[in-house]
């Protein structure tokens, strides 16, 4: 079993900085927890992508906050934060890439952490959740069981807020303005990946998101209500893309706990007795 493993005041153990894959003279990284007390029952996994963004940072670290990764450990998940490439090191599809040989190398391990790799989920906020719907509705093997996403853009075509023709933020994911990369925001748009046997989805949204319009997610949920698919939607009034109902907060996010607790009772739903 990899090292650097340290115990958790709340019976959980810790494992950080495990390299799962290297490139261009580059180590990614990804963070573990999970129960400590020994099991012969193989435990759902759920994959968070890097802190809150996934393009322009990536706080892989993030996911060990108290909120995130423990409260899914101590529910009985095994939980992993996972680092990826940003677009300035790498235009899409490099994070798309990252995340998936991280659901590899998570699986090639289930045997040293008890992991069931019938039983995966996904979650993420803002660019991270792009990135995490992204890799749930490509992922052919493993399947993926369960997605959650919150202010998480869905389609390049839909302009509005920050995603723009000519938005910096995406003329580094893509290389190049939208209309010239046309093909490549298309395939970047989880919109266009939808099918019936996508995972179960559920999708969180403020009405007010200056960033990623409402709309977005709008249009997601119809698409995957329209092919039969399985999602729950869960609109934030008045909310920004912070998930607050203020621009500015003193954690930077708001709801606190809403998001670890909604994805909480939707991984138990779907990844717990996945088969």
């Amino acid at each position: 079993m990899p090292q650097h493993q340290s115990k958790t005041p709340a019976k959980l153990i810790l494992e950080t900085n495990l390299i799962y894959k290297s490139i261009q003279s580059q180590n990614l990284h990804l963070n573990l927890v999970y129960p400590s007390e020994p099991t012969n029952k193989p435990r759902p996994l759920v994959v968070t992508v890097a802190g809150h963004s996934a393009w322009m940072t990536s706080r892989y670290a993030d996911g060990m906050a108290t909120d995130c990764c423990p409260t899914m450990a101590a529910h009985g998940f095994v939980a992993a934060s996972v680092q990826v490439r940003t677009s300035g090191e790498a235009p899409f599809p490099a994070q798309l890439e990252d995340v998936s040989a991280a659901i590899v190398w998570l699986c090639d391990h289930a045997e040293d952490y008890t992991v069931d790799t019938s039983a995966i989920g996904l979650w993420g906020h803002s660019a991270s959740g792009h990135v995490a719907a992204m890799a749930g509705l490509t992922s052919e093997k493993p399947k993926i069981r369960a997605v959650v996403i919150a202010s998480a853009p869905t389609d390049f075509q839909a302009f509005g807020g920050e995603i723009q023709n000519d938005s910096p933020v995406l003329f580094q994911l893509f290389g190049g303005i939208v209309e010239g990369k046309k093909e490549l925001a298309f395939q970047a748009s989880p919109i266009n990946h939808v099918r019936k046997d996508s995972p179960a989805f559920l999708v969180i949204h403020g009405t007010l998101d200056e960033t990623v319009p409402y709309e977005h997610a709008e249009l997601f949920v119809t698409k995957l209500n329209d092919i039969g698919g399985k999602v729950e939607f869960v609109t934030l009034e008045d909310c920004y893309h912070n998930l607050a109902t203020e621009l500015q907060t003193a954690s930077g996010y708001g709801n606190e706990g809403l998001l670890d607790q909604l994805a909480l009772k939707f991984f138990r739903e779907h990844l717990f007795n996945s088969k």
